[in-house]
Order: C-alpha cells, then sequence, then structure tokens
C-alpha cells in the first residue's frame, strides 16, 4: 500500500461541466496519491495475468494492477452517470481516459475551427464582472483551446481581450491604443487598466443613478439592475415582479450592496434582487425599518436613521 492515505473530495463531472478544470482537479489528486504514472503508460490487466502465471515479476506486476485498480475507482466516483456508462467496459484507467478525452477534448476540424472562431469573436458580456469575464470565461476559452494544442501569444491574448471589452470601456480601450507610445501590449497590463476602469465605472453609477446622491425610489424590496454592483451574488430565476400596468420582470439573482455616503461613512443593503430590465435601482423603506431604521423626510428629502445616527439620505420621490 502507499503511504499517503487515499482520500479526495471531486465534484462528478458531466455534460455542463468544464472538462478542463475537472481534469486539473483530478491530475492534482493523482499527483498528491503519487498515482499519476498510471496515466503515463499502457497497463493491461490480462498481460499482467500470464505474466503471474508464468512466474514473471509477480511482485511488480500485483503492484501496477493494484494502482491502476485504485485510479479507475477513483475517476468512476468523479464521473456522472451518462459518461459512465460509456467507458465502463474499458478495461484500464488509461484506455477510459483516453475515451471520454475523445469526447471532451477533441483534436477534430469541426471543433478547432469551433473553438478558434469563439477566440477571434470574443466579447465580454456587459452585465458581468470583470473578474467573470476573465476568469471564468476567457481563461477558460484559453484552457479549452490548449487541450487541443492550440495556443496564442501573450500579446495575441491581449489585443483580443482589448478589443472584446464591454461598450462602456471604449475610452480606455482609445486610451490604450491611441494614448501611450508601448510598441507591445501585455495581458496583465490589460486586466489591470480594465479593473480600474470598472472601479470607476461602478463609482459614477453609484453616483448618477439614485443610489446615494440622487433620488431614492420606495418598493416592496430593493432592487437594481446592475449586476457589478452585487456582491455575494447568488443567480437564480425568481418570482415575477409587477412594474407597470400588466408589464413583469423576473427576478434574476439576489446579493448585498455597499453604498458610501458623502461623509465617508458606508451601509450595506442585503437581500437586493437582481433584475436586468429595470430602468433605475430601488431601495425598500419597508425592507430598512424591518432592520431596525427609521426615517423621516422634510422639503423633498428622506433621511434614514438607525442606532440614533444618519446611515442614508436622498431626495424622495414616489
Amino acid at each position: 500500500m502507499d503511504p499517503t492515505p487515499w482520500r479526495f473530495e471531486i465534484e462528478k463531472f458531466d455534460r455542463k461541466g468544464d472538462f478542463g478544470l475537472w481534469k486539473f482537479k483530478m491530475m492534482t489528486q493523482l499527483e498528491i496519491q503519487g498515482l499519476v504514472s498510471v496515466l503515463q503508460k499502457e497497463t493491461s490487466f490480462e498481460s499482467d495475468i500470464t505474466k503471474l502465471e508464468e512466474g514473471v515479476e509477480v511482485k511488480k506486476n500485483l503492484k501496477k494492477a493494484e494502482r491502476d485498480l485504485r485510479v479507475r475507482s477513483l475517476f468512476i466516483t468523479c464521473l456522472s452517470d451518462v459518461i459512465l456508462r460509456k467507458i465502463m467496459n474499458e478495461t484500464t484507467t488509461l484506455r477510459m481516459v483516453k475515451a471520454f478525452e475523445r469526447d471532451y477534448q477533441s483534436k477534430s476540424l469541426p471543433n478547432f475551427m469551433y473553438l478558434k472562431k469563439k477566440f477571434s469573436c470574443f466579447r465580454m458580456e456587459e452585465n458581468k464582472p470583470m473578474e467573470e469575464n476573465f476568469y471564468s470565461s476567457f481563461l477558460k476559452l484559453l484552457a479549452d483551446l490548449a487541450s487541443i494544442k492550440i495556443y496564442f501569444s501573450d500579446e495575441d491574448q491581449a489585443i483580443q481581450l482589448i478589443s472584446g471589452l464591454p461598450t462602456a470601456y471604449e475610452p480606455l480601450v482609445h486610451t490604450i491604443q491611441y494614448g501611450t507610445r508601448k510598441a507591445t501590449l501585455t495581458v496583465n497590463e490589460v486586466i489591470t487598466a480594465a479593473y480600474s476602469k470598472e472601479a470607476e465605472i461602478k463609482q459614477k453609477r453609484l453616483t448618477t443613478r439614485g443610489i446615494h446622491s440622487k433620488d431614492l425610489y420606495s418598493c416592496t424590496f430593493h432592487i437594481t439592475q446592475l449586476r457589478d454592483l452585487l456582491s455575494e451574488f447568488v443567480e437564480f430565476e425568481g418570482n415575477k415582479v409587477m412594474i407597470g400596468k400588466n408589464s413583469f420582470c423576473i427576478v434574476r439573482g439576489m446579493g448585498k450592496i455597499t453604498i458610501d455616503n458623502k461623509d465617508g461613512s458606508s451601509v450595506t443593503l442585503s437581500e437586493v434582487r437582481y433584475i436586468p430590465e429595470m430602468e433605475r435601482n430601488l431601495i425598500s423603506y419597508g425592507q430598512l425599518e424591518q432592520s431596525g431604521c427609521s426615517y423621516n423626510g422634510r422639503d423633498y428629502m428622506v433621511r434614514f436613521y438607525k442606532g440614533g445616527m444618519e446611515v442614508l439620505s436622498g431626495m424622495y420621490n414616489n
């Protein structure tokens, strides 16, 4: 037996998951257990049995067969039933892995063309945070390309990234393209600049779209149409919300928003519903009261207090 205890915690892979990331986790687990060699050289139980009968390398073959069986068992427990049915008749781990790699890391011409076209047409989603666009979308695409031996230089990646920035980042694109005299561009430079621009856009939205310095609109619960303002975000498809006569929108998730006041203090709103179709951010007086706030209004100005201190204020609109 190997001295390292046999422990693992890897989610099952199904068709909807990220195969490249799942495979990376699996290979890491095998490296920890010292079992990666099982996937580097073909092992045949049949040939091992023949050798055992002939009295050749008995201990060596027993050890090899045992290690292959352990790795094969690990893969079986980490695959969904749909995928497992396709490869369950493969007799060794290496053959089993090669069988489902053919489905998910195919080097066929259609897959080659699809991934290259996806890279050349890459665009970030307007309502997604920069981090999610970069790490969950762009880097995943690069990993899928690498799995079929397609690689791009850092400069090519940087150019595609800046070309795929959302519309709100056009001033940044113009600055990088024409405002510098650099002959080269790196992915790190684009991402660093994009993060800074994202912070600027968030602050501008907070101060111009009714969160803390313009208008406070009353509603049943807090609502925002800006996904990138939400922290601890949970995506789901919720109930329909009426926004006008015979007009409905669907809640797409929920999270928290931190509001910065002019005096430097801040307040965090919980259970903020995300509804992309809304035209403005809405703050619920009822939810604030339930959290222990009180409020009063005068001269179309409303102020919220908690524990005797003002926590939020704004112009009143109904």
